[in-house]
């Protein structure tokens, strides 16, 4: 048994700790166990937070160690110190995101929202006479408020996907939320028809963003197996919401008036946004939702494909990004201000150190190159290659480019 630490600096929490179990074969090579537990950890702590190159370097040497085949450079000291456990993070992840009871509390969170959302919907449909009375208007036009918040809700579903593609899903659900209530107290306090269509047309943009979401949110909330469970609290909101709205507007109608209907939104709306707030992890956006990019020709040679990962959050200084060469591809000459980690998944490449030799690599090594070194890396004549990039950003910047590598260079 092996006890290792990875010595990050993180500011806000302390060092991530693995428990690391080696194990030696018969031909004395090594076999790596981790936790699961512990590799969330790890993953979320690099994504999230800001770690020095000799802690990033380490941790995702352990990352490849564990879930990629081949072998891993690491050419430096790991030391042994006897520290246990992993730390839990408070953070959120795609898989078993919060605890059973927790999960039904932010999926019922948002089930309310939506019977809140569909009565709200159907409700006009039994106060059509007393609207159109009390502002003067025929019943057919007071029967438009229903098709206004139908037209908003499908414009608003086509587009809220591209406007919000980076924008954390908690802080988009909640917003739709407060457009509810934003329109129950508009429709409520409306002194003529056209402010009336305003309040429905903001629930037509509450209900088409909600629901174009909702379905991938819960899919994100709760364990594979329990998504059927999830969708279906979710669509029973709904389906109680669409029974009971019209005699419900009819019965309140009777006794508080078609503004004391509407009103009774405002308060549900409320307690909605509050258990939503409460509920609901962050939920940022998922990776693939950031256009690739071509290599520009002034810094690299040859065809190549960048898909950024992600970008530094709040304080967190590192920056990630999964770099495709074709055949004969390369960077030019550059560094980086706090150093760069290479982790390649796939094909063969080529890197070099200014002054060293031409190295290969190939699917499994984990390449680390120190604060200011002159480098380059690239793909083989014959083989594309595909790495994921890991670099930190020192003063606004991560990379500072040189001059190109010569085919001399490149076949030396």
């Amino acid at each position: 048994m092996v006890w290792l630490s990875v010595d990050c600096d993180v500011p806000s929490s302390a060092a991530a700790l693995v428990k690391l179990r080696s194990r030696a074969t018969a031909r004395n090579h090594s076999k790596s166990f981790m936790s699961p537990r512990c590799m969330e950890n790890l993953l979320i702590d690099l994504y999230h937070r800001s770690i020095s190159p000799y802690g990033l370097s380490a941790l995702i040497d352990l990352v490849a160690l564990q879930y990629l085949p081949g072998r891993s450079r690491r050419p430096w000291p790991i030391p042994a110190p006897r520290l246990q456990g992993c730390p839990r993070m408070e953070t959120t992840y795609d898989t078993r995101l919060v605890e059973d009871r927790a999960m039904r509390g932010a999926v019922l969170s948002m089930a309310l929202c939506v019977s809140v959302l569909i009565a709200s919907e159907f409700m006009p449909v039994s106060l059509l006479s007393p609207i159109a009375t009390d502002l003067g208007i025929t019943e057919g036009r007071a029967g438009q408020a229903i098709s206004i918040s139908g037209i908003f809700a499908v414009v608003t579903s086509l587009l809220v996907a591209g406007l919000t593609r980076r924008i954390d899903r908690r802080l988009v659900v909640t917003g739709f939320t407060v457009l509810l209530i934003a329109s129950g107290l508009a429709v409520t306090f409306a002194p003529n028809y056209a402010f009336l269509m305003a309040g429905r047309a903001l629930l037509g943009m509450a209900i088409g963003g909600f629901w174009s979401m909702s379905t991938a949110i819960v899919m994100r909330l709760v364990p594979e197996e329990q998504v059927p469970k999830g969708l279906a609290m979710l669509n029973a909101g709904n389906a109680v919401a669409a029974t009971i709205a019209a005699p419900l507007g009819s019965l309140l109608g009777a006794y508080a008036g078609w503004r004391g209907a509407f009103f009774l939104v405002v308060p549900l709306g409320f307690l909605a946004l509050v258990w939503q707030w409460l509920s609901l992890p962050p939920l940022p956006p998922c990776r693939g939702t950031r256009p690739s990019g071509k290599g520009p020709s002034d810094w690299f040679t040859g065809t190549v494909r960048i898909d950024p990962l992600f970008n530094p959050f709040d304080a967190a200084r590192v920056q990630g990004a999964q770099v495709t060469f074709e055949p004969g591809a390369r960077t030019a000459w550059h560094t980086h201000p706090l150093g760069q980690t290479l982790i390649v998944v796939s094909g063969r490449g080529r890197v070099q150190r200014e002054g060293g030799p031409l190295e290969e690599i190939r699917p499994g090594d984990v390449v680390w190159f120190a604060p200011g070194e002159k480098h380059w890396h690239g793909a083989s004549p014959e083989t594309a290659m595909t790495h994921i990039a890991l670099q930190e950003v020192k003063d606004g910047k991560v990379v500072d480019w040189l001059e190109h590598v010569s085919d001399a260079d490149y076949g030396a």
